[in-house]
């Protein structure tokens, strides 16, 4: 996760694993991804922006080079003499070096006239080729992508911020407007995405059949306003020295859109003490007692007991374990009935 109330300084590495982990939970159906309070409020591009410069390599096929030189580009990928970090790559003589976000090694693509004539990865320090791939996937090298359109959105309104800004915020701004209109690399990007895109929050990335859980939902919102604060004390001394732009308070999502998705999204509350943020509306409660069962040593006819005991409340009781079979067999010759489970995980 970026921390928001260090906003100015996100490090490239921890962008890339986040780029990993978006398109992994999104595209190939990681089955669980949990996430904190700050990485749920944090303001992100939109899912098909990024999603949208993924390009997929297959062994073979037609490729020009110029059409991968100007998707690199738009990708935020830096061009260098010579790969060795995350969001390089080199293109000369043929051949293309490209260091995706999150891959422990860079992938070398050698063309033969335009078609895709060998694929592999290769180790930077040694340039010793490991192992050869029949497609690779290239994500994004940055989160916030920069194409032309969301260029010159930012200059429109950087411009008329500037109209009315302090003295040293004029300079911060004149330094971006000057890169902006030359088309080069805005460094840190992600920390203006509010003047490039209109953002969105992490839980629209989720794929469409997600179920979300949170845990102790009053406790989540006591943090989001506690984290809200924060963050708007933060920025407050950000743009009382020059370093920070008002729009830059989007960079966190407002805490009631993240209430209203959660409550219009298939969701699970749950909660030690019952105590639910006032931010949902729950349409179904359902409590789970836990009892620690005492030592039966063999004695069934004790479990059977105070399983039909249970019952007469309306109690669903499910056993596991390592004889739970035989546990189910003898249950059943007492005319009792519990479900089984080859295990509770």
């Amino acid at each position: 996760e970026l921390q928001l109330t260090a906003f100015f300084a996100a490090g490239r590495e921890l962008s890339a694993r986040r780029i990993r982990t978006l398109n992994d939970w999104a595209e190939n159906g990681t089955w669980a991804l949990v996430i904190s309070v700050e990485a749920a409020l944090q303001s992100m591009v939109p899912r098909d922006v990024l999603f949208g410069l993924n390009i997929e390599v297959k062994l073979g096929e037609w490729l020009p080079q110029e059409e991968l030189l100007r998707a690199l580009l738009r990708a935020g990928y830096e061009r260098v003499d010579r790969v060795d970090g995350q969001g390089q790559f080199r293109l000369a003589g043929g051949i293309a070096d490209v260091f995706v976000p999150g891959e422990e090694n860079p992938y070398r693509i050698e063309f033969f006239d335009e078609e895709v004539d060998s694929l592999r990865a290769f180790d930077a320090a040694t340039q010793r080729s490991l192992d050869k791939r029949e497609t690779v996937r290239i994500s994004a090298a940055t989160e916030a992508p920069v194409s032309p359109e969301a260029a010159a959105r930012a200059q429109k309104m950087l411009r008329a911020e500037k109209k009315k800004a302090a003295p040293d915020q004029r300079d911060r701004i004149d330094a971006l407007l000057a890169d902006l209109e030359q088309g080069l690399y805005v460094e840190g990007s992600e920390q203006l995405i509010p003047y490039f895109y209109d953002a969105v929050g992490l839980l629209e990335y989720r794929p469409a059949d997600c179920l979300t859980f949170l845990m102790e939902s009053r406790r989540i919102e006591e943090a989001m306003a506690e984290l809200t604060g924060q963050f708007l004390d933060k920025l407050g001394q950000a743009l009382e020295d020059g370093r920070g732009l008002p729009l830059q308070a989007e960079l966190m999502q407002p805490t009631a859109a993240f209430w209203q998705d959660v409550d219009t999204r298939d969701t699970l509350l749950l909660s030690v003490l019952s105590r639910l943020s006032r931010q949902v509306s729950p349409r179904s409660l359902f409590q789970f007692l836990l009892k620690t069962a005492p030592q039966y040593n063999g004695r069934l006819d004790m479990l059977a007991k105070d399983i039909q005991s249970l019952q007469k409340d309306t109690a669903v009781l499910i056993y596991a374990g390592d004889r739970a079979e035989r546990v189910e067999q003898a249950l059943r010759d007492a005319d009792v009935g519990a479900g089984r489970a080859a295990s509770l995980l």
